[in-house]
């Protein structure tokens, strides 16, 4: 089975997971083309959104189709223009797997669920050096950054950075999607797929 991991923002990871091995990843970044600051500010996003989905098409046509895509869920952002921002990249994304027929084959799935699912969560300790560090009586708070870092560094022998947390994350995420489509629908090809939906819309 072949999965693909996304966590998606302006800088989004990419994992894809072939049988259970980490056989890709990567960072996709929007605003590779300057001319896209000259644009009214929502043109801007969909042109950058729009960057985002090419490249991922672009990594179908290199290496091809996933059976699955798993897509983290978004986040209520406190930053209207973030959120608004990232809400094009999801549309662009979702309309590429549409236009290619993969819509039945997107997972979308929380943070907390994926985080809970590969018991990644700050120890005790960690939650008491983090206590010290609010009361000014130690330094470096430990987030859930850190953790998907440090997770995917483990688990996979890697040598990711804390600035690399977003390839981190797609790689949690299509690990996490791998073992709930491992669990669900054993060895199931996207030709069965479409078989399973014809007919249902």
């Amino acid at each position: 089975m072949r999965v693909l991991g996304l966590d998606m923002s302006s800088k989004t990871g990419y994992a894809f997971l072939d049988n259970e091995k980490l056989s890709s990843y990567g960072l996709i970044q929007a605003f590779k083309d300057d001319s896209l600051y000259d644009l009214v500010e929502d043109y801007k996003y969909m042109g950058a959104a729009k960057e985002i989905a090419r490249d991922i098409n672009n990594l179908f046509e290199d290496s091809g189709e996933p059976d699955f895509v798993c897509i983290e869920q978004t986040n209520k952002g406190r930053d209207r223009n973030s959120q608004k921002y990232l809400e094009f990249i999801h549309f662009a994304v979702l309309d590429l797997l549409k236009v290619r027929g993969m819509e039945r084959r997107v997972r979308y799935i929380d943070t907390s669920f994926w985080r809970r699912a590969l018991k990644i969560s700050l120890s005790k300790e960690q939650r008491a050096h983090n206590k010290l560090v609010k009361q000014g009586k130690a330094r470096g708070k430990i987030t859930p950054k850190h953790l998907a870092v440090n997770w995917a560094n483990s688990r996979y022998n890697l040598n990711l950075l804390l600035k690399d947390n977003d390839i981190a994350d797609a790689i949690a995420v299509a690990t996490c999607g791998y073992t709930n489509e491992s669990k669900h629908k054993p060895n199931v090809t996207p030709n069965q797929i479409e078989q399973l939906f014809a007919g249902q819309g």
